[in-house]
């Protein structure tokens, strides 16, 4: 990443272009958006097209005194398939370049932005017919943080799977180590679609993990139910 703040000293600065990428803790693809098209089309940047959709981070502030600020995302209707699911979990990054910087362009180049702003989707303030708001919080925000760090779980695996982007797998935030050419539907039965997802149960993990491996499960088997 190359800071781009020596840009400010131009006399024609350029356009500054917010690219947004809500990647879900499911590990299912990622979607990216842009506030508008750049020169009539969606922007490309490092690869990445960003479809043009009525999206917005408010409340964002930087301060060195007081409680981390928690902004929140507003996301229209018009994309059912994301405002209208479970994003809680889910990381948002904001990256923000210069139009002259994105793909195709003269001055195309992929390492020219400002560091990139990342949270974390905390919960779902409001849904309505015209829009999504979703409260987020700062990677940095440890209040209300309990130990143990994650929720002790008997049936569900809450490692991250591969992703599929549509020609190969993404390990780049995997936690699962599978990386095997079997492919299970959400029910455990063998398919050919490499779109597949883990059922997180002990099954699922049992299918891709040959015995007599130990299993990398992500779930606590051995936890009892609580009775009274």
């Amino acid at each position: 990443m190359t800071d781009v703040a020596s840009d400010q000293q131009r006399l024609a600065v350029g356009t500054v272009v917010d690219l947004y990428t809500i990647d879900p803790a499911d590990g299912g693809p990622a979607y990216r958006f842009v506030t508008g098209p750049v020169g009539g089309a969606s922007p490309v940047y490092q690869g990445h097209t960003y479809g043009p959709m009525p999206i917005e981070i408010d409340g964002i502030k930087a301060s060195g005194e007081g409680a981390i600020a928690r902004p929140t995302l507003t996301i229209s209707a018009i994309q059912r398939e994301v405002a209208g699911q479970d994003l809680r979990g889910a990381t948002v990054t904001r990256l923000r370049t210069l139009t002259r910087y994105l793909d195709g362009a003269a001055e195309a180049d992929p390492t020219r932005h400002w560091p990139a702003d990342r949270w974390r989707v905390e919960h779902l303030v409001s849904r309505d017919a015209t829009e999504a708001v979703w409260r987020l919080v700062s990677a940095l925000d440890f209040d209300r943080q309990k130990l143990p760090g994650r929720q002790v779980l008997r049936d569900v695996c809450r490692w991250r799977y591969r992703r599929w982007d549509g020609t190969a797998w993404d390990y780049s935030q995997a936690q699962c180590p599978y990386a095997g050419n079997r492919y299970f539907d959400a029910s455990g039965n063998a398919t050919a679609d490499p779109t597949n997802r883990c059922d997180r149960r002990v099954s699922g993990c049992r299918l891709r993990f040959a015995a007599p491996l130990p299993l990398p499960y992500g779930g606590f088997i051995g936890v009892a139910r609580v009775r009274q």
